[in-house]
């Protein structure tokens, strides 16, 4: 009887289907990578903590609080852009802003586009959501949460297209993914995806990027010597 393996995926919006209105920029469920993964890995049971447009940080508390005791024998995580975009103000200076908003009955959600994303602004000052200190700390917590556990980190990944949205993002994914290489080693899936791997909108994949990384991932579970494949 074959060995059922455990494995837990904990990602943001990248692990999602995308529907639009052009056929080129849609991602049906069945072109991700998750659904590609469930349907070769007969003996493995999967587990998942996605969420769109939430910080990795967030993904990892809930993950650690969850499954640590679930113990799965692999984590792949697949969660940075919204840490890594750029931003006007830092979120303690956006919390106090927003408590005032509050005050004056001042839609939120309005500000944020018109000034704290708002890419005028930001070509001109800006910082990361989340700094790269901060996120490899997340990192190496979810490391320390899961000792026995092989961890495949994806790194970020975005084109250039990413700074029509946030300035400047750009640059920072190469600092985000330098430090998470240096973590996670042979486990790293770098960013090496080119142009037509992406959506318009440059960080979201498409299903040409999902089957490259579905590749990847594999060859990745596959140097664990397991017999799921056989």
């Amino acid at each position: 009887m074959k060995k059922l393996y455990k494995i837990l995926i904990i990602g943001d919006s990248n692990c999602l289907p995308r529907f639009a209105k052009s056929k080129k920029d849609r991602l049906p469920l069945e072109s991700t990578y998750i659904f590609m993964l469930k349907k070769k890995l007969k003996n493995f049971l999967f587990s998942e903590v996605i969420w769109g447009g939430i910080t990795t940080s967030m993904l990892i508390n809930y993950s650690i609080s969850y499954y640590k005791q679930w113990k799965p024998d692999f984590i792949i995580v697949h969660s940075g852009v919204n840490d890594v975009k750029t931003q006007l103000f830092s979120e303690k200076t956006n919390q106090r802003i927003f408590k005032m908003l509050k005050i004056f009955n001042y839609n939120q959600k309005k500000f944020k586009t018109d000034v704290i994303y708002n890419p005028n602004y930001l070509k001109y000052k800006n910082i990361n959501k989340v700094s790269s200190v901060k996120f490899i700390s997340d990192a190496k917590k979810l490391k320390k949460n899961f000792k026995k556990t092989k961890i495949i980190w994806i790194g970020v990944h975005s084109n250039k297209n990413i700074n029509k949205e946030r300035p400047d993002t750009f640059k920072s994914v190469s600092i985000f993914n330098e430090k998470l290489k240096k973590l996670f080693n042979k486990n790293f899936i770098d960013n090496d995806f080119s142009n037509t791997f992406f959506r318009k909108d440059g960080y979201h994949l498409n299903h040409l990027g999902h089957n490259d990384l579905f590749k990847k991932i594999l060859k990745l579970i596959n140097q664990k010597n397991t017999d799921s494949l056989k």
